[in-house]
Order: structure tokens, then sequence, then C-alpha cells
């Protein structure tokens, strides 16, 4: 049934958010630990989640998400955002650091995490 469905998508986007989480505080930890700064965005809030609180976020539709390479549609219901492989089949999580993308430290936490 269409219920049915709906609650194996909904267990399905869970099971996505707390590993994304996860895998973000351990990659966040670990960049932290050599001297970087490193944050995400929780997806649930829009707010970072290891920082201060703030009223300001960065929610999936956001317009901001444009400069990383993704397209945002407006339905005229809703926002659907798009990458240019992955369509919309896609779950959008955000890490920020100040570490420099070609560093050891996150060569290493990429590799490590990327399972």
């Amino acid at each position: 049934t269409i219920a049915r469905e709906w609650v194996v998508l909904i267990e399905c986007e869970l099971f996505l958010y707390l590993q994304f989480v996860f895998k973000a505080q351990k990659i966040c930890k670990a960049l932290q630990e050599a001297g970087y700064w490193a944050d995400f965005i929780d997806p649930c809030s829009g707010r970072p989640s290891l920082g201060p609180y703030t009223n300001s976020t960065l929610l999936e539709t956001d317009e901001r998400y444009r400069h990383f390479g993704f397209t945002i549609e407006d339905l005229g219901c809703c926002k659907v955002i798009t990458h240019h492989l992955w369509g919309c089949n896609a779950f959008v999580g955000c890490l920020f650091t100040n570490a420099p993308s070609d560093s050891f430290e996150v060569k290493k936490v990429l590799c490590e995490n990327n399972e």
C-alpha cells in the first residue's frame, strides 16, 4: 500500500540521516584533533551541529547549495535539489573545514569513512 511505501521511504531517510551524522562527527573529530576547525550542518535543523546555536540555517533546498554544484528546482508546491550526476535521488550532507582539501588529514578521513 501507499502508506507502507511511505514508511519504508521515511525509514531509509532516517538511516541515511543517522549514518551521515555519525560519520560527520567522526570526520570533524579527526580534523579537530589534527588542529583544524570542522563542523557540519545538521540536515534536520539546517544549523551547525558542533558550533554555538544560531538562527541562521542552511536547509537542503537553500539557494546557496548552487555554489556547490547543485540545482534547486521550484516545482510550485515544493523545491527539489538535484545534482548533475545523481539527479534528485541523493542525500545531501554538508561538512565545512579549514583543512586544505589536498591535506593528508582530509584524504585520510575521507578514505576511512568512504564505505
